[in-house]
């Protein structure tokens, strides 16, 4: 199990290509800058059994391998989000309950009827650039742009934002960057509540409601 903190911010569409131009970025790479098309599918069952329980699955596609994730048990505060997170690589997009290793997990995961009902609930595709960047005090951080869409029965919603994740220091260190950030830019970052899995799940209830 992993601690994820991420500060995310959310953009404009037209102001993406602005930003992966700044020579602000330039000048704090440490490795180079990749670029990568990422397939998600989130399950769940009919009921939203995980979401209840605050716990998101979720089986990515990245580079022609597949990563299952759980997340949960987190907490989001102006725009930073605080989150446990247990990954494994797996064989296929199906869920591959053999590979959780939490006991709380192993026991929410054990109930055959959950295993049953669980299904594709929503799907992100994203293409994601990324770099790992080093600020003149030595702390570290990772910064994603995603753009894309959440789809859920067949309607979809785009995905614009930036995630500015914590490798070493105190999470100041983000709010600090995205200051640093923005007054740098000609357009305005907005603090972003919302993480992916929400916006599939307020997408999927829409779809079952009308």
């Amino acid at each position: 199990m992993s601690t994820e903190i991420e500060l995310k911010l959310s953009l404009e569409p037209e102001d993406c290509v602005h930003l992966l131009q700044l020579p602000l970025l330039d000048s704090l790479s440490i490795s180079p800058a990749e670029t990568h098309e990422l397939y998600t599918i989130y399950y769940d069952t009919p009921q939203l059994d995980l979401k209840h329980n605050r716990i998101a699955l979720r089986l990515r596609r990245i580079n022609g391998r597949w990563l299952q994730s759980i997340k949960g048990k987190g907490q989001i505060s102006s725009g930073l989000h605080r989150q446990h997170e247990w990954e494994a690589e797996v064989n296929s997009e199906e869920p591959d309950y053999s590979k959780i290793t939490d006991p709380g997990l192993i026991k929410l995961f054990s109930n055959t009827k959950l295993r049953q009902h669980m299904r594709s609930i929503f799907v992100t595709e994203f293409t994601r650039h990324m770099r790992l960047l080093q600020l003149d005090d030595g702390n570290k951080i990772e910064f994603c742009l995603d753009q894309g869409t959440v789809t859920a029965n067949h309607s979809s919603t785009p995905l614009c934002e930036i995630e500015l994740e914590l490798k070493s220091g105190h999470t100041n260190v983000l709010f600090q960057f995205a200051l640093t950030l923005q007054s740098v830019l000609p357009f305005s970052l907005k603090l972003e509540n919302i993480n992916k899995s929400e916006r599939g799940y307020a997408l999927y209830n829409k779809t079952i409601q009308t």
